[in-house]
């Protein structure tokens, strides 16, 4: 009998199966019928009003004051650039001041005093020579004050040249408030566009999240398992049988007595 032969390899699967505890049947029926309402009813549901809050009186009062303002433009800032428009373009140089006179003459009353004195003596008083000095001093009050009104023109000219700059970027104060106006109310339109892309993904979003809640309440209320286990079974035909013989010889000793069983077998 040949006793020869080399190991052989078998796979066994085994299958197992566990459930929950029989007291929690119940509940988790319960709950599972539960998740299936929920996912078969109208919930959830967007908040049905609005999702934004609107001008207060008083801001909506504000606004339209402020944009009425600005596009009006103020009175005063008008006139001090009418005023400054002149005096850059040198219109008080040449105008008439109405103090001139009244400083010439009240300039002259010492000059006619001081003339008429020197030619009080020796009757050239009233004379062709003090006419013509009177005269003389005249002009050179005369010129003095208007020289120097002209100087003080010019320099309020040459200042308000300087200032130009910043009474011209004055105007975009106002293009700035009606700006400002603009913005609060594109802001409030973006928030109402907000709310109704928000409406728009929550409805195009309800079915999916509802079927993902759905299936994490059915695996949630799910308890137990099932499984497979796959694990090798090695063999060796020599060893099994030798193992046989070994069983065998033991049941013939037994029997007929020691060595008689594999005797016969032998």
């Amino acid at each position: 009998m040949s006793l020869g032969g080399g190991s052989k390899t078998q796979t066994v699967t085994t299958q197992s199966t566990s459930g929950a505890p029989a007291y929690a049947q119940p509940f988790l029926e319960f709950g599972l019928g539960e998740a299936k309402n929920i996912y078969q009813s109208e919930q959830p549901q967007y908040f049905p009003g609005q999702t934004y809050v609107d001008f207060s009186p008083q801001t909506e009062q504000a606004l339209r004051q402020t944009e009425t303002r600005a596009l009006a433009g103020s009175p005063l800032r008008q006139e001090a650039l009418g005023q400054a428009m002149s005096t850059v373009r040198g219109d008080y140089l040449g105008a008439a001041n109405p103090y001139r006179d009244q400083a010439i003459q009240s300039a002259m009353e010492p000059v006619i005093s001081s003339v008429g004195s020197a030619f009080s003596g020796g009757g050239r008083f009233n004379s062709g020579l003090f006419a013509d000095a009177l005269a003389k001093r005249a002009a050179e009050v005369a010129g003095n004050i208007g020289y120097a009104d002209y100087g003080r023109e010019r320099a309020l000219q040459q200042s308000m040249i300087g200032a130009a700059p910043g009474l011209a970027a004055t105007d975009y104060a106002d293009i700035g408030q009606l700006m400002n106006v603009g913005a609060a109310r594109e802001g409030m339109g973006q928030n109402i566009l907000n709310d109704q892309i928000n409406r728009f993904n929550f409805e195009q979003n309800l079915p999916a999240a509802k079927l993902s809640q759905y299936m994490a309440n059915v695996a949630g209320g799910t308890v137990g398992s099932t499984g497979t286990t796959t694990q090798p079974v090695f063999s060796n035909p020599t060893a099994n049988t030798l193992g046989a013989l070994s069983t065998l010889a033991g049941i013939g000793q037994s029997a007929f007595g020691t060595g008689g069983f594999l005797r016969g077998v032998f």
